[in-house]
């Protein structure tokens, strides 16, 4: 008597054919096509209308399975590509389920089933998405991506990845990005220190100009980290060694090297201005004008005496 695997062999065995039979009539029906479309141009007659996309026109495209193991961001974007694609395919909306179920694999073939047993009906594609999403992208899934933007800063992101992320996660809180200013403003503020401290006294009102500025800030740090790396190596610009003693580099100022703070950094300690731990909003340099640099009230970063020469 033949086992679960075996009937699991004859029935992949079986689609294959059907898929083959089905690639087989596409290719002779094109070729049909082209000779009317001849005998058409001929007369001066119209094309005829395109024919629908079947299953094999949609995996051609490189449509991918779900095996309901992803991520609720992965099932949303497999989602859509797969709606792109069945649209490229030209499957008629009244396939789409049938088409799209044969890529849905594991836990998402058992979850399928379940549902269509549940509906009692045909499903369209409306209900298939809607029920989809219920599932594998839930209210909760997108309070989390909310909340993940809410608390987003840049850390240990290269500038472009943390922008990446920011513009993935603030779909998911649109009344925190209202307009471009706004948007601007909470990217700047979530920027690095080092890098933040040199754009937040620009008047940037944009989120493309801020990321421009925060991308050149970067480059100006890498250069900056790369020559005195050299210099300690105790090579100069000509790559050969300088033959004197390696020196330390001088100490400089608690202000220089100390970062933004006010206060002993602890966890408990949260500006609810720039959003920056430390300190609290009584103490925000950002807030009140003060020296980035020195906390000075006297002047601004760009002015500070401490300024690296």
């Amino acid at each position: 008597m033949a086992g679960p695997a075996d009937n699991d062999a004859v029935l992949q065995a079986m689609q294959r054919m059907h898929e083959a039979q089905q690639e087989y009539n596409r290719l002779m029906q094109e070729r049909l096509d082209r000779q009317e479309n001849v005998g058409r141009l001929a007369i001066g007659a119209p094309p005829p209308p395109l024919r629908p996309g079947t299953v094999a026109d949609f995996r051609r495209l490189g449509s991918d399975t779900f095996a309901g193991t992803e991520t609720p961001l992965q099932a949303e974007q497999w989602l859509v590509k797969t709606e792109q694609l069945l649209k490229a395919a030209r499957v008629p909306e009244a396939d789409r389920v049938d088409v799209v179920s044969i890529q849905l694999t594991d836990l998402a073939h058992l979850w399928w089933t379940n549902e269509m047993e549940r509906l009692g009906v045909p499903a369209t594609w409306d209900m298939f998405t809607e029920a989809f999403m219920d599932k594998f992208f839930p209210e909760t899934a997108k309070f989390e991506m909310e909340r993940r933007f809410t608390n987003l800063i840049q850390g240990n992101r290269s500038v472009d990845d943390y922008a990446a992320e920011f513009t993935r996660l603030s779909r998911f809180a649109p009344a925190l990005v209202a307009d471009e200013a706004t948007r601007a403003r909470r990217f700047k503020m979530g920027l690095d220190f080092s890098i933040l401290e040199n754009v937040v006294s620009l008047r940037l009102s944009t989120f493309g100009e801020v990321l421009i500025a925060a991308r050149e800030q970067e480059i100006v740090q890498k250069r900056r980290k790369a020559v005195q790396r050299s210099s300690q190596t105790g090579n100069v610009s000509s790559g050969k060694p300088s033959g004197g003693p390696i020196r330390k580099p001088a100490q400089t100022s608690t202000a220089r090297t100390q970062p933004y703070q006010t206060a002993p950094v602890t966890k408990n300690l949260v500006c609810d201005h720039c959003s920056k731990p430390g300190h609290l909003r009584k103490d925000c340099r950002i807030l009140h004008g003060w020296c980035l640099r020195c906390g000075s009230k006297d002047h601004r970063v760009r002015d500070c005496p401490q300024t690296a020469t």
